[in-house]
């Protein structure tokens, strides 16, 4: 086993550490000893299809002002072979609360959608997501979530609150459809949907659904998605972790493997006994975090670099945070009070990164599409671990030691063996050949 390269993550930048200036040992007798120990076994886990964003109107409008040097910066960053390597990503269906206003694709009162037009797209949205295909050394997959239907077609009358009519299910399905119809004229592929952003209503872009509302919107929704040329995956849920359970299991039971997995969000708190119950009744369905933020200013359950490193032991095979590029006051939005943060930010023709796309790069940089998760021991309540098998055949080992206290650890793989401190308040990587 050979000790290739050592990175650390601290407070906005990545440093590398020559490998040399450890000792590996291979010492079958002494494997046994010892408490301060951190085992990785070697028996994988889930499958990582990879990391991404949010291409919001927001983040292309901010694209779009800039200069040449700028996106080319931006594309780099984000998506680069030197920068994050993003290759999983979402689209807005309709606009969210970081667009630069409310819109949709229909008139009002079109109930067979023969006004749809993405023409706004087209401004801003759509030459952001070219360009990053462009860049993207692994491709990017696409999934699109809507935030509300257009107002005629709710109760409420309004893209704010309110529920879908019964008459409408049908044609917001097929609105679906067509997003992913107009999109692919495009050039761009749209892979799969989830049924509704945060179902609930919200200050902004929303839409109320019953657990058994939802169900039978997904259940038209996959009727009309079935008969497109091509296969296109359904996420369920697409909310915060705790309470996904319940309703997951609901709609499970009801759809079967028509729905392709559940999304979910971190801002109601922790709850990871979430995705392991996900997991453990629901092997055979995937689990995407398909948002996360948190505002310029907030520490909000933990920062990234927590949050990443728990849900993909977790059992999560994607991690895709908000919007992809904000201007430094953590905009535009609309029907909301505060910004929120991204990677990079624009500041006039500047291009910036912020602390969390250095908490995101020593993940999604090194860990490829494909990896798959081993299972870790850990000696230690506060260092938390991590340990991942790249498509090559490396093993990349991480700890992150949550604590005030310096730790002096003990990783163990197989035969072999190192020695190392776990500072307080860092993420570590090891890349390890065997």
């Amino acid at each position: 086993m050979t000790l290739l390269e050592k990175y650390i993550y601290a407070d906005g930048d990545i440093t590398k550490v020559a490998p040399e200036r450890l000792t590996v040992e291979e010492n079958p007798a002494r494997l046994g000893r010892g408490r301060d120990r951190i085992d990785i076994i070697d028996l994988e886990k889930q499958e990582i299809f990879g990391f991404g964003g949010a291409f919001t109107e927001a983040s292309a409008v901010n694209y779009k002002k800039l200069d040449s040097e700028g996106r080319r910066r931006v594309i780099e960053d984000l998506f680069g072979d030197g920068g994050l390597r993003y290759n999983f990503c979402r689209v807005c269906i309709n606009s969210s609360d970081f667009a630069t206003g409310e819109y949709c694709y229909t008139k009002d009162g079109d109930a067979d959608l023969s006004t749809f037009d993405i023409s706004r797209d087209r401004e801003a949205v759509i030459p952001f997501i070219r360009d990053a295909l462009a860049a993207a050394p692994d491709g990017i997959f696409l999934f699109a979530s809507p935030w509300s239907p257009p107002g005629y077609m709710k109760t409420s009358g309004s893209m704010i609150g309110g529920k879908l009519k019964p008459e409408f299910y049908r044609p917001w399905a097929e609105y679906f459809l067509k997003f992913i119809e107009e999109y692919e004229k495009e050039g761009i592929v749209i892979s799969a949907v989830t049924t509704q952003n945060e179902p609930g209503s919200h200050k902004w872009e929303s839409c109320e659904w019953t657990d058994e509302e939802l169900t039978e919107f997904t259940r038209v929704l996959s009727e009309v998605l079935s008969g497109y040329h091509r296969e296109i995956k359904i996420l369920c849920w697409d909310f915060n972790r705790g309470g996904m359970f319940d309703h997951a299991s609901k709609i499970y039971a009801a759809l079967g493997d028509r729905v392709w997995g559940a999304g979910f969000h971190w801002y109601n708190g922790v709850h990871t006994g979430e995705l392991e119950a996900m997991h453990a009744a629901f092997p055979d369905r995937v689990l995407v975090e398909t948002e996360f933020c948190h505002g310029l200013s907030a520490r909000m359950y933990g920062k990234y670099r927590s949050e990443i490193i728990g849900v993909l032991d977790g059992y999560a095979n994607a991690v895709v945070e908000w919007n992809l590029l904000l201007d430094k006051d953590g905009g535009p939005y609309h029907s909301r009070d505060i910004g929120c943060c991204s990677p990079i930010f624009r500041d006039g023709e500047r291009v910036g990164r912020r602390n969390t796309y250095f908490q995101s790069y020593i993940y999604s940089h090194f860990i490829r599409p494909g990896a798959r998760v081993l299972f870790t021991s850990s000696a230690y309540r506060s260092v938390r671990t991590l340990a991942v098998r790249n498509p090559d055949g490396k093993i990349l080992v991480y700890t992150y030691n949550d604590s005030t206290r310096d730790e002096n650890v003990t990783y163990c793989l197989g035969r072999y063996r190192w020695t190392a401190e776990a500072v307080a308040g860092l993420v570590t990587l090891y890349v390890i050949d065997r």
